[in-house]
This record gives structure tokens, C-alpha cells and sequence, in this order.
């Protein structure tokens, strides 16, 4: 049994594999009221897939029957020197709406799922739009039964791994099924109303072995194509109002599709409008595009990732602006593509200028669509999960540098046109992600965009691997913990550490990030000692002995920079004084004792003008002793002129004073 929290108890070793959210475990909870014990269940989150953890504040108030209760949430130990984020739930449900998660096509009859699965959920919507809050997890697999509510369902967790990362493509608006799941980002009302309306069509749809067996580079296509009312309900047919819902709710312009307000009228047996469908300008000629022709900018925009090289051909040789120009006549796609083409030329250097150039004219081609590049897609606001899973896993970083160097996101805003206004604050993100990445100073480079962009992802520091940290106290508590076994040398911050502090906390470690990149061990030690030091005065944390003993123990390039010996034995003693007692503070103030480095300073100089001194008289005595004989022969006859010259001087001196005293010589 664990502990969390002041009334939680996670049983570890009874897992409920139902309730399972893809890799992540669930384990059955208790939690006590009283007299009272509540059956619950936890979710042990992995690293690499970030936790909502800000989005799980929000959930935490939405208070509908159609949402599992969220007991619960935040950093939880595990035993071991291990840490996790763990998601509490009540336990709320009975069991799956689908036996086979692989299996969402039921087979329901359409009264049962307007009566079972709409009526329980539908309310939901407007709770999620009045918070500003985006589920991003609504799908067959992940709707339960009630235990309180017979009859009805509610949704499962949509907290412990970033948004979508768990939705089939299937389930997903075309523009999200694009992009990577770990890269899909948080959606808006629009997308859960999508996966809503998705979810309702699969459950009415018979078991389809060809249909579920189609790769989701086939569903996408057959989306753009078709339209995703006609991908997902196939040949089956609806009488008008089920057919008007569907309509309504997967409309793959988010603009028409159907909101709250239409939701709400369809419930209340009244008609909504109907919706314009998507009218997609054909070129008067097609394009010969890598031996294929097309005749829309979307087929296009679709296949340009697989063939860069042609795609240079056509941008170099004029074909494809004059397509644009002479055959689609879309004057705002023409100003898209000069655009692009203008800042992919900018980034020609280099080995990635094709990928760029497909990143750069796909999204001026279609401007709603991910971001594409090296193979990948991306959307902006996702990026930043996909690159935490590529750190936590050590997967390849090179492709996140070149797209921010690149600038294939700052691009992709450029071509919103009219709703560029609306990404104010994320062009000012990535305008800087593009200047730090080429900062190779601690706190700086990939890490630092990683921290900045998002909001939710932990220290994934090396140093703090099995502890999840998402405060500088927590840093500085875990810290303390390694010290008592881990020896750092003193050296406990490392990239990652000093970028993740660098964004939540910049006041500690503003004034240590010249030290923290410094070559010098003693700059280097000092550089975290206080950095560590702003912490637990910041903080107002209690004594720290381990973190002190570990900085006592490797602090002899530090006292090295003292000279006097006398100086130095006493700092050490004062250091180890403080050590004692936990205080980083403190020894950092002796540490950094202006009054005594100048005072050892002073007496350096002195020492070393004295010796300069004696080092120049040493050489002139070895240079005139190389002839001995000559040297102590004109030593003695320097000698003995000064002698006479003395003998001389008293001479003349006694003659003189008997002279005046007397008025004669003799």
C-alpha cells in the first residue's frame, strides 16, 4: 500500500487492467472519509507521456454526473526513491461501453445510442465551454457505464497523457488525425464536438473488418475526399434528424459545425440550419506532380511530403506559381506561397533546405493542416509533448532543432492570414525558441524551449531520474535525497535543470547562469551552490545537511582560490560551521565575503611583488657568478673603494671639525 495524500491509500498490487489508459497502470484506491471508505482508482503516470496536471484544476470543478470525479492529483511516492504524478479517481464505473477497445464499431441501433450514450453526455459541452476546458479523450473505448446511474454513461480519464495522445486518428478532425498523437496538442469545444459526433456514428455502425483495418493515412484521405460523415457511417442510413446530428457534429470545417446552441435545439426535437458543404476549388488544368496530376491544392499539399526533390523542380522552374496563379486563382494562396517561398529561400543553408521548402509550401497550400517536416507532423501547440517524449526516451533531438532554427512554425502563423492576430503570443514563443536554440550557455538551447512552450512537463533532468518535479522546492527536496547517497561533486545542475529554473523561477538562477557555464570547476561549484542557496532562502525551506556535506566535501577548488593560508583555514572552518546546520546561505555569504577576498588579495600582491623582487636580484647574482674568478675580483674591488671612500670621507670629516674647533690643523 501507498500513501497520498492525507487520506489515500493506492493498492500496487491490485491492478484494474480495464481501467487502463494505454501504458499508463491503473490500480485500485481507497479513500477514507470517517468512518467511511470511498472505492477509487489511481493512475501512475509515466514521464515521458506528460500529464494535464494544469488542466486537472479545471476538471476538479466541473461537477457533472458525466465526468468521473476527480479525487485527487499531484506528485506521489512510490517506494524505491521513486516519484510519480498520480491521477485519483472515484470509481465510479462498471465496465467499458466496448468489450474490445481495438473494436468500436457496435452495431447499436440509433435509439439506443441517442437514449444511452447522447442523452448522458450531451450536457457536458457547455460545461466544457463555459471553463475553457478540452477533454480530448471522447471515444467508445474510453465511455463507461455508470454505478450510480444505471443506464447512463460518463467519460473516463482524459488527464494523465497530453491531449489526444490516446484518440485513434479515426476519432480525430482531420487536422488533428494529421499530426503524430503525442503532437496534436490541446484542441477546443470544436474537436471534442467532432470526436462526440465520431463516437455516436462508430456505435451505431456494424463490425467492419475492411473499414477498421484501413491505416490512418487511408482515413485521412478518405475524409479529405469524401467528407467524414461519409467515411465514418459508410452505407448505413439515418432517418432525418439522426442524419441532421451527424451532419451537424462532424462537419469538417469547424467553422460550420455544429456548437452548443445547435446541439441543445437538435435535443429539444427542434431543426438547426442546415450546413453549406465544403466547396473546394478545382484548377481549371491539373499538375504534374511527381507522375501523378492533380487538380486540388489539398491532394497536393497531401503527397508533397514524399517527393522534395520534385517539389524543388516545380518551385525552381516556375510550374508551380504559375498553377496557383493561372489555374486556381486564389489570389490570398498566391500571397501564401510568395510568403513562404521568400522564407524557405531565407534558410537555404544547409543540408535541411528541402524539408523546409515541403514544410514552408504545404502549409501555404493548406494553411489549417500540421506542420510537416523531415517525415513528421506537428501541431504547434503539441510540438513541445513530442519533444519531452523524444528527452525523456533520448530519441533524436536533431529534427526539433532544425524546425525552430527553421522557423517552419514561425512560417506556419505567418500563413493564418486574418486569424494571425489570435497567435500574438505564440509567434513571440517561437520568435525566441529560434534565438536560444543557437545559445549553447546553460539555460539555453532545446531544453529551455521545451520549459517555455509548455507549462505541465517536469524537470526531466538525468540527475532527478525517478523524482517528478514541478517546483524549485521539490528540485532542492530531491536534491537532498540524492545527496545522501549520489555523489555529485558538487555539481547538481545540470541543462535542463538551470533551463527549467530559467522559466519558473528566474529570480534564483539569474545571477548563477555565468557560473552554472563557466570551465572552472570553482566558478562551476559556486554557480550551484548559489543557485541552490536562492532556493531555500526563496522558499523559506529548513536545513539541507545532506546537499551541505555533499558541497563540504568537493569545495576544495573554492578554498584554492584563497592564498593566505591563514584566510583560508579560517573560511573552512566557518564554511563547515554553517555545513552543519544546513544553511547554503550561509555558506555562501562566507563564501563570497568580499572584504576577505580582498584582504587575501592585497596580501597576494604584496607577497607576489616581493617575490618579483627577490627573483630579479636572484638573477643578476646568477649571472654574475658564472665567472666566479672575474666576479670576486670585482666584488673585492668595489669593496675596497667603498672602504677607502668611507676611510676618505671620516677623514675629512675629523680634520674639518678639529680645523674649526681649534684654528689649525695640528
Amino acid at each position: 500500500m501507498v500513501g497520498f495524500g492525507k487520506n489515500i491509500e493506492i493498492n500496487t498490487n491490485k491492478p484494474l487492467p480495464h481501467l487502463d489508459v494505454g501504458s499508463i497502470p491503473a490500480f485500485s484506491a481507497t479513500q477514507t472519509i470517517g468512518k467511511d471508505k470511498i472505492n477509487c482508482y489511481a493512475l501512475i503516470c509515466n514521464q515521458a507521456y506528460v500529464p494535464r496536471r494544469n488542466s486537472a484544476f479545471i476538471y476538479q470543478g466541473l461537477v457533472k454526473s458525466a465526468l468521473n470525479p476527480l479525487i485527487s492529483h499531484g506528485v506521489c511516492s512510490l517506494g524505491e526513491g521513486k516519484q510519480n504524478y498520480v491521477f485519483v479517481y472515484e470509481n465510479n464505473i462498471t465496465g467499458s461501453i466496448t468489450a474490445d477497445h481495438d473494436d468500436i464499431c457496435l452495431g447499436w441501433k440509433p435509439d439506443k445510442v441517442i437514449d444511452v450514450v447522447f442523452r448522458s453526455l450531451v450536457d457536458i459541452f457547455k460545461l466544457f465551454q463555459d471553463n475553457k476546458f478540452f477533454h480530448g479523450n471522447i471515444r467508445p473505448s474510453n465511455m463507461f457505464f455508470s454505478k450510480k446511474d444505471k443506464g447512463r454513461v460518463i467519460l473516463g480519464d482524459c488527464l494523465c497523457t497530453p491531449a489526444s495522445s490516446m484518440q485513434p486518428a479515426i476519432i480525430e478532425p482531420i487536422e488533428r488525425a494529421m499530426a503524430e498523437p503525442l503532437a496534436r496538442g490541446d484542441g477546443d469545444i470544436c474537436d471534442d464536438i467532432y470526436a462526440f459526433g465520431a463516437s455516436l456514428a462508430l456505435i451505431m455502425r456494424a463490425h467492419d473488418e475492411e473499414f477498421l483495418g484501413k491505416s490512418d493515412e487511408e482515413i485521412i484521405r478518405e475524409k479529405i475526399e469524401k467528407g467524414s460523415y461519409a467515411t465514418l457511417t459508410g452505407k448505413m442510413r439515418f432517418s432525418g434528424p439522426i442524419h441532421d446530428l451527424l451532419k451537424g457534429l462532424l462537419h469538417d470545417d469547424g467553422k460550420q459545425r455544429w456548437g452548443i446552441q445547435e446541439i441543445i435545439t437538435w435535443a429539444d426535437g427542434k431543426r438547426p440550419g442546415a450546413c453549406q458543404p465544403i466547396n473546394r476549388k478545382k484548377a481549371d488544368r491539373g499538375l504534374n506532380f511527381s507522375g501523378k496530376n492533380y487538380s486540388h491544392a489539398y491532394g497536393l499539399a497531401l503527397d508533397i511530403g514524399g517527393s522534395p526533390k520534385a517539389l524543388v523542380e516545380i518551385v525552381e522552374n516556375g510550374k508551380l506559381e504559375q498553377w496557383i496563379s493561372r489555374n486556381l486563382g486564389n489570389k490570398h494562396l498566391l500571397e501564401r506561397y510568395h510568403t513562404a517561398l521568400k522564407h524557405a529561400k531565407s534558410h537555404r543553408k544547409g543540408s535541411g533546405f528541402e524539408e523546409s521548402l515541403v514544410s514552408d509550401i504545404r502549409s501555404a497550400l493548406m494553411p489549417e493542416w500540421p506542420v510537416i517536416y523531415g517525415g513528421r507532423c506537428f501541431s504547434y501547440k503539441g510540438m513541445s509533448t513530442a519533444l519531452a517524449y523524444a528527452f525523456a526516451n533520448e530519441g533524436d533531438l536533431k529534427i526539433f532543432h532544425e524546425m525552430f532554427d527553421r522557423g517552419v512554425f514561425l512560417n506556419w502563423l505567418h500563413m493564418q492570414g486574418a486569424e494571425k492576430k489570435l497567435f500574438a503570443n505564440w509567434l513571440k514563443l517561437f520568435d525566441n525558441c529560434r534565438v536560444y536554440i543557437k545559445d549553447t550557455r546553460s539555460g539555453y538551447g532545446l531544453e529551455r524551449c521545451l520549459y517555455m512552450l509548455n507549462g505541465d512537463v517536469n524537470c526531466l533532468s538525468p540527475k532527478l531520474e525517478g523524482y517528478f518535479v514541478t517546483e524549485p522546492e521539490q528540485m532542492l527536496n530531491a536534491f537532498e535525497e540524492i545527496a545522501l547517497t549520489n555523489h555529485m561533486g558538487g555539481l547538481f545542475m545540470d541543462r535542463h535543470s538551470t533551463a527549467f529554473l530559467s522559466v519558473l523561477d528566474g529570480r534564483s538562477i539569474e545571477g548563477c547562469l555565468y557560473d552554472l557555464g563557466s570551465s572552472e570547476k570553482h566558478r562551476q561549484i559556486m554557480g550551484n551552490l548559489r543557485c541552490l542557496s536562492n532556493i531555500q532562502s526563496r522558499y523559506k525551506m529548513q536545513s539541507l545537511p545532506n546537499l551541505s556535506k555533499a558541497f563540504i566535501n568537493n569545495l576544495q577548488p573554492v578554498y584554492a582560490r584563497f592564498h593566505d593560508r591563514t584566510i583560508r583555514k579560517n573560511i573552512e572552518d566557518r564554511v563547515a560551521k554553517s555545513a552543519k546546520n544546513g544553511d547554503l546561505k550561509a555558506m555562501v555569504s562566507i563564501l563570497d565575503n568580499n572584504e576577505a577576498v580582498k584582504s587575501d588579495m592585497d596580501n597576494f600582491k604584496r607577497a607576489m611583488q616581493e617575490y618579483q623582487n627577490l627573483s630579479l636580484e636572484y638573477k643578476s647574482l646568477s649571472k654574475k657568478l658564472k665567472n666566479q674568478n672575474i666576479f670576486a675580483l670585482r666584488e673585492a674591488h668595489e669593496f675596497s673603494a667603498i672602504v677607502s671612500a668611507v676611510i676618505a670621507l671620516l677623514f675629512i670629516a675629523i680634520t674639518t671639525l678639529l680645523y674649526f674647533s681649534r684654528g689649525e690643523l695640528f
